[in-house]
C-alpha cells in the first residue's frame, strides 16, 4: 500500500464491466470504478468478495470513506 492508497474491508455485492458495488464495513453501499481499484487488492470481484480493497485515496475520499 502507498499514500496515494487505502485499505477497505467490503464485500461486493454487483460488478460491472467497469464498475463493483460494495458494502463497507459501517454498512454503507458505494460503487467504485474498477480503474480506482490496485492491482494488489485482495478483493477485486464478486468472486473475491468479501475481504480488504485497496483503493486510490481519491475515490475513498470522493466516496466517503475516509
Amino acid at each position: 500500500m502507498s499514500d496515494d492508497t487505502v485499505e477497505i474491508e467490503v464485500e461486493v455485492l454487483r460488478e460491472t464491466d467497469k464498475a463493483l458495488l460494495v458494502r463497507t464495513a459501517e454498512g454503507d453501499e458505494v460503487w467504485i470504478p474498477q480503474s480506482q481499484i490496485d492491482d494488489d487488492s485482495e478483493v477485486y470481484s464478486v468472486k473475491s468478495s468479501p475481504g480488504t480493497m485497496t483503493v486510490t485515496l481519491w475515490i475513498a475520499t470522493q466516496k466517503g470513506l475516509v
